[in-house]
Order: C-alpha cells, then structure tokens, then sequence
C-alpha cells in the first residue's frame, strides 16, 4: 500500500471506531484494512487503547454515582425521616437504601433514636401539663404557714409587673399614627362628654 493511502486511512480510524463516519467510508476503511496488515495492526492498537479510556471513564462515572448517592443519603436523611422529599426523591432514597445493607443499619438506628426522642418529647410534655402549682402552694403551707401570705403578695407584686409591662410593651408597639388616632379619639370622647 502507498503511504499516502495508509495516512488517509489512519487519520480516518478514530471516527470509524467510533462510528461517526459514513458507510461508505465504512466499506472503504474496512477494505483497506482487510489488505493492510499495519494499519490493521495500528487499528486494533488504538481500539484498544479507545475501549481503556471508555472503560476508565465509565468507572469514573460508577464511583462519582456511587459517591453523590452517599452524598444524597447524608444530606436527605432528616429529610426522609421527616417525609419532606419529593415523591421521585423518596423513590431514590429507598431504592438505595435497599441496596446499601449500611445505609439501610444507619437509616434504622436513626428512626430508632427519633423514636424514642419523641417519646421522651411525650413524657416531658405530660410532665409540664400537670399542674404543679397547688402542689407547691400545700408544701410551702404545710412546712411554713407564714410563709403562704409573703408568697401570695409577692404573686400579685409579679402579676401587676406582668401587666404594667405588657400594657408599656403594647403602648410603645403601636404605630405613632395609629397611637395619635387612638389619643385624637380620646380627645374628641373627652370633648363630647
């Protein structure tokens, strides 16, 4: 074969193992190889070395997937505890849990501990909703009588703080319009009266 034929034909192989050129280049190259022993040497070569790179990637590819599917359990465990995905995302995650004997372990012990944070969640709740204050009041009565009256005034000392606050906190809340309508309204009251 003349070695102009053989560059044609070598600079036409990476297209043709990739198959993005036409047929009948196709039955051009494939005649020309049939004939050449070196271009079919260098054609095998770089087919080869093609499939590597592809093979390479693709494992690249594999463990990029596998990583951003750790990535998205981290990120979406809570999520998925709490049912805040979306129906697609939900999908997603419970098909890899039942591929990932680790991940479904850490997704089990995590359902676990919120179970049993929300029955602790519960048992406080029920605590604080008893009302404790008349127990207090008939100890603080049964060990210090004299006690009871100092208590009580101190009580109605702390409730009118309480509102004399709330009434200054609402007072000072109130928009400078809307304050100068409520004392216009005052006024004219006062007025008619």
């Amino acid at each position: 074969m003349a070695k102009s034929d053989c560059d044609k034909f070598l600079k036409m192989l990476p297209a043709y193992i990739e198959g993005k050129i036409s047929s009948e280049q196709i039955i051009e190259i494939e005649k020309h190889l049939s004939v050449c022993s070196s271009c079919f040497e260098k054609y095998i070569n770089l087919k080869n070395i093609s499939q590597k790179i592809k093979n390479s990637f693709e494992n690249i590819k594999q463990e990029k997937f596998i990583s951003d599917k750790d990535s998205f359990f981290n990120e979406n465990l809570s999520a998925y505890i709490d049912n805040e995905l979306s129906n697609e995302e939900y999908l997603f995650f419970n098909g890899y849990v039942a591929l990932n004997p680790e991940k479904r372990k850490e997704l089990d012990e995590m359902l676990y501990f919120e179970e049993k944070l929300k029955e602790s969640l519960e048992k406080n709740r029920q605590i604080l909703q008893k009302d404790l204050s008349k127990k207090i009041v008939r100890q603080i009565r049964l060990e210090n009588p004299a006690c009871v009256s100092e208590m009580y005034v101190t009580a109605s000392i702390a409730t009118i703080i309480l509102v004399l606050l709330t009434i200054t906190a609402a007072y000072f809340s109130i928009p400078d319009n809307l304050h100068n309508f409520a004392v216009k309204a005052h006024l004219i009251k006062e007025i008619k009266h």
